[in-house]
């Protein structure tokens, strides 16, 4: 075999890097980087433990050629830079409601801008069981092995931890009492305290730079929004979430939603179920569209 055909096969593999699973990625880098793959966690399912397979075999030609090694290890290198992890942290209790739908979008945008060089999750809050902070400064502690990061363990651990390493977090909540819902403060309680220091101001240790948004969803109009000052309420918290991730979080507002499926099942005689379905009608893909120039904007601003 030439080292043509050799850096062929390599490239191969290594274009099929990017759709795999984090922890089968983690085995793929071992393989060609450290030349001791075979000693690790093997992928289960087909297309993985073929291209499991495909990799240990150019693993061994790399053995065999540095130049086909360096090759190798710089094109890992690039497709690691490249590829980005956006997170949409859903808020309400619904999983396919109009927050979940619009937060679905952003992340389609995303998709779509990058040319599919993105990883995205859409994270469901109501799924897990948590609190909000317990005041322990653990996070706080001086020499601390939980310093900078949340000591509470619950369901929220593993993804507090994901989130760390995140591009970009799009947060979406309803409005509920002219805020945002108990489960999104409680967990954004988690995420932000322990990178806010109690120093000269307030300085950040997040771990890195990322993008943000914030989608809110609302049952109010436009102008009972502005009149009611929901914005002015809301900012704060997306202060914050600015100072501490180092960038102005991108804010899309969703007015006069549909609640019901059937509005004539409530009582909610200050709603016309018809005139909400027009306004969605004229009005919600209008919505869907901005939420996926956000995601679009995550990835054209990196």
């Amino acid at each position: 075999m030439t080292t043509a055909q050799k850096i062929l096969h390599l490239s191969f593999a290594l274009k099929n890097i990017a759709c795999l699973s984090e922890k089968t990625q983690a085995v793929v880098m071992s393989a060609i980087g450290h030349h001791r793959a075979r000693s690790q966690c093997r992928p289960q399912n087909m297309q993985s433990r073929y291209l499991y397979r495909l990799v240990i075999y150019a693993m061994d030609l790399t053995m065999q050629c540095p130049a086909i090694e360096n090759h190798c290890k710089s094109k890992i290198f690039l497709a690691e830079r490249s590829i980005m992890n956006i997170y949409a942290i859903n808020a309400s209790p619904r999983k396919k409601g109009n927050t979940a739908t619009i937060l679905q979008h952003v992340l389609d945008g995303a998709v779509e801008a990058s040319k599919g060089s993105v990883q995205t999750e859409l994270i469901h809050l109501y799924s897990y069981q948590y609190t909000g902070c317990k005041s322990c400064f653990a996070c706080k502690l001086k020499n601390g092995k939980s310093y900078g990061k949340c000591a509470v363990k619950d369901d929220i651990t593993p993804i507090l931890e994901k989130l760390s390493q995140a591009d970009a977090i799009v947060f979406g909540s309803p409005i509920y009492f002219g805020g945002v819902s108990g489960m999104l403060r409680c967990f954004e309680e988690r995420l932000l305290f322990p990178y806010l220091t109690y120093t000269e101001g307030h300085a950040s240790i997040a771990p890195k730079k990322l993008r943000t948004g914030f989608v809110y969803t609302m049952n109010v109009s436009a102008e009972i929004m502005e009149e009611w000052k929901y914005p002015s309420r809301l900012n704060m918290m997306e202060g914050y979430v600015g100072h501490i991730f180092g960038s102005s979080p991108e804010v899309l507002y969703v007015n006069n939603t549909v609640q019901f499926p059937d509005y004539a099942k409530y009582v909610c005689t200050m709603f016309s179920g018809e005139e909400k379905a027009k306004y969605r009608e004229e009005h919600f893909p209008e919505s869907c569209q901005k939420a996926r120039d956000m995601g679009a904007s995550f990835v054209t601003a990196s």
